[in-house]
């Protein structure tokens, strides 16, 4: 009799497991190395411009960011804004009447400076919070 290689049930399970999570994290590099996220520059609309010759017309460059952009319930967001410090000091609507999301809301925690800027589908009762940063102040101050 000779000796035989053999693997245990435990031995097998540990090797699929481990082909398993091998496989899933190929998986997900993959798909994060073929669509990476990129600020993408749009061709500018060029203005028909009526004005003298001399004047300079400024076209800007648009930018399209896809990014993600947590957004729930407005309650939800509040009590992570008051969870921070943070206590709303500005709002403003939006001019297009169509906007879905048609109030911007601008919070700050007035001791540490840390800000988030919210836009709000009241309709729909959700808020997103689009950025939030740090070291607040006001322009010339």
């Amino acid at each position: 009799m000779g000796y035989e290689f053999t693997v245990t049930k435990s031995e097998e399970r540990m090797n699929i497991r481990t082909l398993l999570l091998t496989t899933i994290a190929l998986t997900i590099l993959c798909l994060w190395a073929i669509n990476p996220v990129k600020a993408e520059e749009t061709p500018p609309v060029t203005p028909t411009p009526e004005a003298s010759p001399d004047s300079q017309v400024i076209i800007p460059n648009i930018f399209r960011i896809n990014r993600d952009v947590p957004c729930t319930n407005i309650q939800i967001v509040q009590s992570i804004l008051a969870q921070r410090g943070q206590k709303p000091i500005a709002s403003g609507s939006a001019l297009v009447e169509d906007e879905q999301f048609s109030v911007l809301v601008l919070a700050l925690n007035d001791v540490t400076g840390e800000f988030s800027i919210v836009i709000v589908n009241e309709q729909y009762g959700i808020a997103c919070n689009i950025y939030a940063g740090g070291d607040f102040r006001l322009i010339g101050q």
